[in-house]
């Protein structure tokens, strides 16, 4: 079986707001990105991880991701990721509501088509990937 990233999106949180496009089909190959200290690297990372299992967000955790700067704040933000499991892809996205503190998700597998309210990975991985899992990657 085969799980790639595909691509991410972010919008309104701690990172900037950027549309990844690592591969359209799935590769093989490694990815690197390099970007200067304070520009959410870490915080990418956070949100690719917690893109694989249905992660319970406390309050405290959201306020992290909020935007540093005050000009760069926003009430709600969004983060996105594209994968493919052995060609099918599918997509999870976790939704912030800044202001109050919460997030949720939402989930697009191929058959279904568009999104639905709450986390939903494909039959083929959804018994094997999990928090324990994505924490040993």
């Amino acid at each position: 079986m085969n799980l790639n990233i595909l691509g991410w999106k972010c919008e309104g949180l701690r990172c900037p707001d950027f549309d990844v496009k690592i591969s359209e089909k799935g590769s093989n190959s490694s990815t690197f990105f390099q970007m200067p200290n304070g520009t959410g690297k870490t915080t990418t990372l956070r949100l690719l991880k917690r893109s694989l299992y249905n992660h319970e967000f406390k309050s405290s955790e959201i306020e992290e991701f909020k935007a540093k700067k005050k000009e760069e704040y926003k009430k709600e933000g969004f983060f996105e990721v594209k994968f493919s499991v052995d060609g099918k892809i599918f997509y999870t996205k976790i939704n912030f509501d800044i202001e109050n503190k919460k997030a949720n998700y939402s989930s697009s597998l191929t058959d279904e088509g568009g999104y639905t309210v709450g986390f939903k990975l494909p039959s083929e991985i959804e018994n094997i990937v999990d928090k324990e899992l994505v924490d040993l990657l």
